[in-house]
């Protein structure tokens, strides 16, 4: 995961139209983002937004990204 950086990630947002998603690390990006998303308001949360039962954007924020990565790096470092 050396190559994922807090300061060059893509929205969350971009990740759904995002362009060439395989060759910019999307999945690693994307995997990260989900990792957090269930790290900070849990699983059943995350099932309920895949469910459609409730709406994402309204728990992404500015800087969530950044914070998904950095809180990641420190995760792995401990692992």
């Amino acid at each position: 995961m050396n190559y994922i950086s807090a300061s060059e990630c893509p929205r969350v947002t971009d990740l759904i139209g995002f362009d060439n998603f395989v060759d910019n690390q999307g999945y690693d990006y994307a995997g990260v983002y989900v990792w957090y998303f269930i790290q900070k308001y849990g699983f059943e949360k995350f099932i309920k937004v895949y469910r459609g039962e409730c709406e994402w954007r309204n728990l992404i924020y500015d800087e969530f990204e950044a914070d998904a990565i950095r809180a990641f790096v420190i995760w792995n470092r401990k692992m």
